[in-house]
């Protein structure tokens, strides 16, 4: 209005990161995931011709598919931002990580408890 006018953002979700090592353990076998990578974000941006954060893109001239993830372009960002994200999730653990989905009737459950977990995925966890 008068040249004061400010843009904040509250977003939440959709944080995604890399995920350079992803389960391989054999009891449960991973199942079958998206790789999420930063060497496979340059085919998905060629694919999606999808936008990253202009500063971003100058910044990492070379390598601006890197910019669809947070931890590359979050600091080029200068709108002040409170970020609301979750650690990680049961969609993205087996869409991006390769853990078996445990939770919805697939024996032992897990159901957001280590209890009943088998050994391989808790600790495929802990190293997050």
């Amino acid at each position: 209005t008068n040249g004061r006018g400010r843009t904040f953002s509250a977003p939440i979700g959709g944080y995604y990161y890399s995920n350079e090592w992803p389960y391989n353990g054999t009891d449960p076998k991973p199942s079958t995931y998206i790789p999420w990578t930063y060497s496979n974000l340059k085919r998905y941006q060629a694919y999606w011709s999808a936008y990253v954060p202009e500063a971003c893109a100058a910044k990492h001239a070379d390598r601006p598919h890197e910019c669809m993830f947070a931890a590359t372009s979050y600091p080029t960002i200068a709108t002040p931002m409170f970020i609301i994200e979750a650690q990680t999730d049961k969609v993205v653990m087996p869409l991006h990580d390769g853990l078996p989905t445990l939770w919805d009737g697939f024996p032992p459950r897990c159901n957001n408890k280590v209890s009943g977990c088998p050994a391989a995925v808790v600790s495929h966890m802990e190293l997050w």
